[in-house]
């Protein structure tokens, strides 16, 4: 397959440092739709989700003409891909975000499918974080077809001989970056085969090299369905993702020998696809660091609860989304760790 030139959008302060360390190391282009000195300190946010969106309303003219210009330059289509890089805790990154996504679809007619997402988890120092996260993550998780999460321990994760884990956000801009350009930016079609892929549960943490391997049980490594079947070797944990569904005719494995060697000691496995290895079963294969995905989901979900139950905060909310809009989206924040939970059998 021939990659077609994907649209790579940031929002917040968190999504414009990745985009930033991304053109210093790639080619890729970001749009970085809150970027202006001048706008970005008269749309400050606030790290508060309504106003995320309210901020976007004030600019929505602009952002329109932005992605109208690059639509136009790149004559994208539905089946071609468009990234976000966005912090889910920050008020842009997750109010600005969601309607960022209805634009997409309501304005320009480009579906789902094209959807590529790399989400940052908060390092819960905000105290609106929790309520940020809860709402965007239930406003999204069926509009973005490949969700890829860094949590807040992904620093100590890259940590080595060279990389102190007290290093500046920096190093996590740099290897994120990193990441992006060489395991998602123009590779998500052949990944997720978009024509078929339509399992809701699409988030993908990144795994670790072996200087790491302490810290992850066996596991949280690669592993079929059914907890057999894995693909490492004796010196390597590898970079995973939910790769197919029952509804996907042939499976596609990952070719643990094809290699793609990354800066910071992390190892990631080729987007190639591995002919002799077709899942003629028809299984659902689901390859991820899943251990983390559910305590990262886990910890957001009690981090509301806390302050849900105490009323905290919910004045700066309250105008847009009452106490059981919140119920409602808490809920669906359940359902993905229950599903996840079953199949992983946690």
């Amino acid at each position: 397959m021939s990659y077609s030139n994907g649209i790579n959008f940031s929002l917040g302060t968190s999504g414009n440092n990745i985009a930033t360390s991304l053109e210093k190391t790639s080619d890729h282009k970001v749009i970085k739709l809150f970027n202006e000195d001048n706008k970005q300190k008269k749309f400050n946010s606030g790290n508060v989700f309504i106003r995320g969106m309210e901020c976007f309303r004030d600019y929505e003219d602009e952002i329109h003409q932005k992605i109208s210009n690059e639509l136009e330059k790149n004559s994208i289509n539905r089946t071609e891909e468009i990234n976000i890089v966005n912090c889910s805790a920050g008020g842009l990154g997750s109010g600005a975000t969601c309607l960022l996504l209805n634009m997409l679809a309501d304005d320009f007619g480009l579906q789902k499918t094209i959807f590529s997402n790399i989400l940052l988890f908060g390092n819960q120092q905000n105290v609106h974080e929790h309520y940020n996260q809860i709402l965007y993550l239930a406003n999204v998780i069926d509009k973005i077809d490949c969700i890829t999460c860094f949590d807040n321990s992904f620093q100590k994760h890259i940590s080595s001989g060279e990389c102190a884990i007290d290093n500046d956000f920096d190093m996590i801009n740099l290897s994120i970056s990193d990441f992006m350009s060489n395991m998602v930016i123009n590779k998500s079609e052949e990944l997720l085969n978009l024509e078929s892929f339509d399992n809701k549960l699409k988030f993908m943490i990144p795994s670790v090299n072996v200087i790491e391997r302490k810290l992850f049980k066996k596991t949280s490594q690669l592993f079929d369905v059914n907890g057999n079947s894995r693909i490492y070797n004796r010196d390597s944990i590898y970079f995973a993702n939910l790769i197919a569904t029952p509804n996907i005719e042939n499976a596609y494995l990952f070719n643990a020998n094809n290699l793609r060697y990354s800066t910071n000691s992390l190892k990631y496995l080729s987007w190639n696809v591995t002919n002799d290895k077709l899942n003629k079963k028809n299984q659902s294969y689901l390859l991820s660091n899943n251990s983390d995905i559910i305590a990262v989901l886990k910890g957001i979900l009690r981090d509301f609860e806390r302050s849900f139950k105490r009323g905290a905060f919910l004045q700066y909310y309250d105008e847009v989304f009452s106490k059981d809009d919140f119920i409602d989206n808490a809920e669906m924040v359940k359902r993905i760790i229950d599903d996840y939970s079953v199949i992983y059998g946690t």
